[in-house]
């Protein structure tokens, strides 16, 4: 059984709807299927981009093992005397 779908108006300006007209015939579906499309598109974008940042967020943060059990110096860090 197809998905139900449902009728949703929107407003565009001229310029808008005739960039939409164009690129919806260019593709040969109507400017009804073109914005679907785009918006379903988008949706599984985001969705993915949220489930990506939350796994992310989720895993524990590394824990160094610092050498000698001290942190090196902020000059030790940026010390670029091998590159010279």
């Amino acid at each position: 059984m197809a998905a139900r779908l449902k009728n949703v108006t929107i407003t565009l300006d001229h310029k808008t709807a005739d960039w939409l007209r164009v690129a919806a015939a260019e593709r040969g579906i109507s400017a009804s299927r073109y914005v679907s499309e785009l918006l379903q598109s988008r949706m599984t974008d985001l969705r993915k981009y949220n489930d990506a940042m939350r796994r992310f967020f989720a895993a524990k943060p590394l824990q160094f093992e610092w050498v000698d059990g001290r942190r090196p110096t902020r000059g030790e860090l940026h010390d670029r005397g091998r590159v010279r």
